[in-house]
């Protein structure tokens, strides 16, 4: 299973996470913007750990108005 980082606005705010850990960042975060607090959900960013790998894979809000109805 991979680990993952999550970024913010481009800059390192959680390390090493597994999928588990991740779900509860992102659920807190969801729960924070839903509440009315000032953050942008699409400046979030996970990035896959490859350990001795220097390839990254991001993951990222594709979610913009134009496709917004899938």
């Amino acid at each position: 299973m991979g680990r993952f980082n999550v970024l913010y606005e481009g800059r390192l705010i959680h390390t090493d996470l597994s999928h588990e850990e991740c779900a509860e960042i992102l659920q807190t975060y969801s729960e924070r913007f839903f509440s009315g607090e000032d953050l942008n959900p699409e400046l979030i960013e996970l990035k896959e750990i490859n350990y001795g790998n220097t390839e990254g894979r991001m993951l990222y809000s594709e979610y913009t108005e134009e496709n917004s109805s899938r």
